[in-house]
């Protein structure tokens, strides 16, 4: 509901097979907004980032081409920079925007799927993600599933869903 008002009042209305739709919005679309337009859109406390980052983004601050070239590590610790950006996201980012395919966003689903399934590979006792944590599960994550771990992270939540019919999210 949020994205759709987002993408109603500043994306780019296009039409396909006689539908209506509204595109993303662009980052200097975004940059210009103010921060109760934002907020008009029940964005809640992530307007302000929402707002950094597009200026980030429209000011060349960030450059998402440039961020593609360089290695996972360079390219997280670039996101990481951004308000309201913590390792989760910005390995969203990366998995889904910069070509970064052994990015692994961990948030608690994913850390449950781990240990229902790969409880013997990964040591997952605490239920808390320190930022230490979350490097060493990514890191031993890699070690299992490789260079395209993102690609297993992705069809163990979809699995996960399907087998629960969504009940569980």
């Amino acid at each position: 509901m949020r994205l759709q008002k987002l993408c109603r009042k500043f994306g780019t209305k296009v039409r396909f097979e006689k539908r209506e739709f509204f595109l993303f919005p662009r980052p200097k679309r975004l940059a210009k907004a103010t921060l109760q337009d934002l907020q008009e859109c029940k964005l809640g406390y992530r307007s302000k980032y929402v707002l950094d980052a597009s200026r980030a983004i429209a000011s060349g601050e960030i450059d998402f081409d440039e961020l593609k070239k360089v290695d996972y590590q360079e390219c997280k610790e670039s996101l990481l920079k951004l308000p309201g950006i913590g390792d989760k996201v910005a390995d969203c980012v990366m998995l889904f925007s910069l070509e970064k395919l052994e990015a692994f966003p961990l948030d608690t689903w994913i850390v449950k799927i781990l240990q229902k399934y790969y409880s013997d590979n990964f040591c997952m006792d605490k239920k808390t993600i320190s930022k230490k944590r979350y490097e060493n599960i990514h890191q031993d994550v890699l070690d299992h599933f490789g260079k395209y771990a993102g690609y297993s992270q992705q069809f163990l939540y979809k699995m996960e869903r399907d087998l629960n019919e969504k009940k569980w999210l």
